[in-house]
C-alpha cells in the first residue's frame, strides 16, 4: 500500500526531471562558469570549465561562449587519455559499487530462502553441537540471531526516518523534485560516515542549480538538521534498543571497521562487536565464572526494548527455607 501511495509521486517528478533537463543543464553550466570568473577575479586563479561543460553537453546548448563540438572532441580525448591513466583506480571504484550493488540485490532473496527454510536450517545446525550442549547453543544463538538482526532492521528503520523527514524539509522549502531527493537521501543513510554528505550534497547541488545558492544552502540545512536529529536521537535510541551498544562503542565500531576493512568493515563493524560482546560475555559467565547455562523462556520487552531472559529453572536452595511452625 505504501508503494502504491509514493510510486505515483516519484513518477511525476522523474517525468518532470526529464522534461526540464535542458533548461536544468543550462543553468548548471551557467553556474560553473559564473563560479569559474568569480574565482578568476577575486583570486587570480584561472578555472578551466571545458571539461565540465562538455560533460553537460554545451555544445548541444545555445548558451552564449559554450564550447563548440570540436572543442569538446579535444576535450572528450583528453579526458578520456586521464581515465586511461586511472583505469585501475576506476576499476577498483567500480568494483566496489558491484559489491555494495550486488548485496542490495542479492540479501533480500538470500533474506526470503532463509527465512522459508529457517526450522530446517536451525536443526542442522543444533545437530552440529553434542546433546548435552543444545539447549546452550539454542539460547546463544538466538541472542546473536536478535542482535544481528534488529541491527539490520533499525538501521532500515533509520534511513525510512532520514529519507521521509528529509523529504518534508525539501517540501517546505520548495526544493524541485523533494520526494526523489529525500528518498536517495534516505537511501545513502545507509552507508555509515559518508552516506549523510552524499544526501546533501545532491539536495545542494539540485537547490543551487535550481533556485539559486540560498534555496542550495537552505536543503543543505536541512539535511543538517536531520542528520543531527539522527545522530543524536534516533540512531543512538536505535542502537540501544537493538544491539545493546553505547553510541561511543558504535562510533569506535565504525572506525576500527573502516580502518582494518574499508567499506565492509564500516558496513559490518556495528554487528561484528554486536555480536562479539554476546559471546564473550557468555564465555566469562559460563567458562570463567562457572555459571551453568540453562535453557530460557523469551519475554518480550516494553516498548520493543531488548527481549528480557527468564530461567525456566531455578535452584531451590538459592531461597532460604521457610521456619517451621509451631502449634
Amino acid at each position: 500500500l505504501v508503494l502504491m501511495a509514493v510510486i505515483p509521486y516519484i513518477s511525476a517528478q522523474v517525468d518532470d526531471f526529464s522534461a526540464q533537463w535542458p533548461e536544468f543543464r543550462g543553468q548548471t553550466i551557467e553556474f560553473v562558469d559564473d563560479t569559474a570568473a568569480t574565482i578568476e577575479d577575486r583570486f587570480g586563479v584561472q578555472v578551466n570549465t571545458a571539461q565540465v561543460d562538455c560533460l553537460l553537453g554545451a555544445d548541444q546548448t545555445t548558451e552564449p561562449g559554450a564550447p563548440t563540438e570540436a572543442r569538446c572532441d579535444k576535450v572528450t580525448e583528453n579526458l578520456r587519455d586521464r581515465i586511461g591513466e586511472q583505469f585501475g583506480n576506476f576499476t577498483e571504484i567500480g568494483r566496489s559499487v558491484l559489491e555494495v550493488l550486488l548485496v542490495f540485490v542479492l540479501a533480500p532473496l538470500l533474506a526470503l530462502y532463509l527465512l522459508i527454510d529457517l526450522p530446517q536450517l536451525q536443526h542442522d545446525v543444533l545437530n552440529l553441537f553434542p546433546q548435552s550442549h543444545r539447549d546452550e547453543a539454542r539460547d546463544l544463538g538466538g541472542k546473536i540471531g536478535r542482535a544481528v538482526g534488529g541491527f539490520f532492521r533499525g538501521q532500515l528503520a533509520v534511513a525510512l526516518l532520514v529519507g521521509l523527514l528529509s523529504s518534508i524539509g525539501f517540501r517546505i522549502i520548495g526544493l524541485p523534485f523533494w520526494f526523489v531527493i529525500g528518498g536517495i537521501a534516505g537511501f545513502f543513510n545507509l552507508v555509515p560516515l559518508i552516506g549523510p554528505f552524499i544526501g546533501g550534497g545532491i539536495g545542494f547541488l539540485v537547490g543551487t542549480m535550481t533556485g539559486g545558492v540560498s534555496l542550495g544552502i537552505k536543503a543543505a540545512v536541512v539535511e543538517l538538521i536531520v542528520q543531527q536529529l539522527d545522530n543524536h536521537i534516533v540512531s543512538p535510541n536505535v542502537m540501544r534498543r537493538t544491539v545493546q551498544l553505547h553510541p561511543a562503542t558504535v562510533m569506535l565500531a565504525l572506525l576500527a571497521g573502516g580502518t582494518l576493512a574499508g567499506f565492509w568493515g564500516v558496513f559490518l563493524g556495528v554487528p561484528a562487536v554486536a555480536v562479539g560482546k554476546i559471546l564473550l560475555n557468555h564465555v566469562w559467565t559460563t567458562r570463567v565464572l562457572g555459571v551453568e547455562a540453562t535453557p530460557h523462556t523469551v519475554s518480550p520487552g516494553a516498548g520493543g526494548a531488548a527481549p528480557s531472559v527468564v530461567p525456566t529453572d531455578v535452584d531451590a536452595a538459592s531461597f532460604p527455607a521457610e521456619p517451621a511452625q509451631e502449634d
